[in-house]
């Protein structure tokens, strides 16, 4: 967990990727015992220990790729402006003009709901602004078109060099050799498409994680200090509610103590 959250920079990030692994290796175990029938001994055990470390390999690069890729990347703009493309092209097919996609994003690739556009595509034709689920879907993307290629190729080397493994007459390399296909499998089948689903749904925003964590801090303690915020949304309805309880609390108190010395204090006009 340490290396993860070492090579991602973000807590949240290195515990979707340490879930993830605890995935592979559940499905390591199943294979072992479910499918081949093997008692759980020295070999086992000692697979299940060393291929930790490998199952890891494939989500940590996507999950760093992820990370890295900001809102501004070439390659993410380039990308989304070819599906943008795809979309219009297919809209104009369909005869749907641009009025009723922004009066109903889920005509974006079509005239109906055989041709409906997932919701992360809509703010794009509307706004031309990547926000949210669409900018999270868009960052997986791009990390995916970054490592995909490279990583199904490093997993399609090693599935076919320890497929001679399982013709040796010695159990002890045809379990490693199955051992190793196994957990080649299922990290490349996790890493390119567990972990862009769980980062699309759940994923953390761009930017380093201590400077987000900075930013959210300062927007909570606006909003129970009742101050104003860069955004509404950035305070939810309990903490708006305590802001206000607050402040009201503050403007009781001046007004008691106003009546009590029977001064005028600057800044009542600003407190009411």
């Amino acid at each position: 967990g340490f290396g993860m959250l070492l090579f991602t920079g973000d807590p949240w990030l290195s515990a979707i990727v340490l879930f993830l692994v605890l995935g592979i290796i559940s499905g390591l175990a199943f294979f072992m015992v479910s499918i081949m029938g093997w008692a759980i001994g020295p070999i086992e055990v000692v697979s299940l220990v060393v291929f930790v470390g490998y199952s890891v390999t494939f989500a940590l690069h996507i999950a760093h790729d992820f990370a890295v890729v900001q809102e501004d990347d070439p390659m993410l703009l380039e990308t989304e402006h070819w599906i943008e493309q795809k979309a219009a092209k297919k809209r104009s097919r369909s005869g749907v003009s641009e009025q009723e996609v922004v009066e109903d994003p889920k005509l974006l690739h079509g005239g109906g709901p055989k041709y409906a556009a997932p919701p992360s595509l809509a703010p794009l034709a509307v706004s031309g602004k990547l926000v949210g689920r669409q900018l999270r879907e868009a960052r997986a993307r791009t990390a995916i078109l970054h490592m995909g290629r490279a990583m199904i190729s490093s997993a399609a080397s090693t599935m076919g060099s320890s497929a001679f493994l399982l013709l040796c007459t010695l159990s002890i390399f045809g379990k490693l050799g199955a051992v190793v296909i196994a957990v080649s499998f299922l990290s490349i089948c996790f890493a390119l498409i567990s972990l862009p689903a769980t980062l699309i749904v759940i994923g953390p925003a761009p930017g380093p994680f201590h400077k987000r964590a900075h930013a959210k801090f300062r927007r909570w303690s606006s909003c129970l200090r009742g101050g104003d915020t860069s955004k509404p949304e950035d305070c939810d309805g309990e903490q708006q509610a305590e802001g206000r309880a607050r402040l009201q609390g503050l403007v009781a108190g001046f007004k008691r103590a106003q009546r009590r010395d029977g001064t005028t204090h600057e800044g009542q006009d600003l407190l009411e």
